[in-house]
C-alpha cells in the first residue's frame, strides 16, 4: 500500500471508532435522561427526543414550539415559541431561546447559550426604548455553538459554522466558518 492508501485506511479506522464512541455516548444519555416530559399544547416533540424535566417550553396558539427527532435538551431550558429545532440536535444545560428562531439538523449548543430575539426599535430621547420587535435567528445544519455564546435577533449562522465559547454575535455567520469576541469576528474558514 502506499502512504496515502495508509492514512487513508488509518484515518477511516479512526472515524469509525468515533462514530462508534459517539454512538455509545448517545446510548448512555439516552438512559440517563429519558423522556419524563410531558408537552404541554403546541409542543410537538419527534421520536426519540429527550427533554429535560425541568425545561420550560412556552407555546401559545400561533407560536408553536417543534423538536425534532432524537433532539436532547438538557436541565433548565426556557424555550419562547414560535421555534423550530431539527432532529439530532444537542443542547446543553440553561438553555435560553425566545421567539422567532429556527435551528437546522445535527446543531451542537453549549451550556447557558442564549438565542435572544427581542429587542426594541430606538424611539425618540423621551423613551428610547421603542416599538417592541422580534427579529428572527436561524441557524443551519451542523453549526457548532460553544458555550455562553449570545446570539442577537436578524443573524444568520450558516451551515456547518462554529461560533467560540463566550462569543456576542451581532452579524451573519458565514457557512463553515469560525467566528469568536465580543462582537464576534472570523476566525477563519473551515474545510
Amino acid at each position: 500500500m502506499s502512504s496515502i492508501e495508509e492514512q487513508l485506511a488509518t484515518l477511516t479506522d479512526r472515524v469509525q471508532k468515533l462514530e462508534k464512541a459517539n454512538t455509545d455516548l448517545r446510548n448512555r444519555v439516552a438512559r440517563a435522561y429519558p423522556l419524563h416530559f410531558i408537552a404541554p399544547e403546541g409542543v410537538t416533540v419527534g421520536e426519540g427526543a429527550r427533554v429535560h424535566p425541568t425545561s420550560q417550553l412556552f407555546a401559545s396558539d400561533g407560536r408553536d414550539i417543534k423538536i425534532g427527532s432524537k433532539t436532547l435538551i438538557r436541565r433548565g431550558a426556557e424555550i419562547v415559541g414560535p421555534v423550530s429545532i431539527g432532529s439530532g440536535c444537542s443542547f446543553n444545560r440553561d438553555l435560553y431561546m425566545r421567539a422567532n428562531v429556527t435551528i437546522g439538523n445535527n446543531v451542537n449548543v453549549g451550556a447557558f447559550a442564549k438565542f435572544v430575539t427581542d429587542t426594541h426599535a430606538i424611539a425618540s430621547s423621551e423613551r428610547r426604548a421603542g416599538q417592541w420587535t422580534f427579529p428572527a435567528i436561524t441557524v443551519g445544519d451542523g453549526a457548532f455553538i460553544g458555550i455562553n455564546v449570545t446570539i442577537l435577533g436578524g443573524v444568520n449562522v450558516g451551515a456547518g459554522a462554529v461560533i467560540a465559547a463566550g462569543s456576542l454575535v451581532t452579524k451573519d455567520v458565514e457557512p463553515n466558518s469560525m467566528v469568536g469576541g465580543v462582537p464576534a469576528k472570523k476566525i477563519k474558514d473551515l474545510p
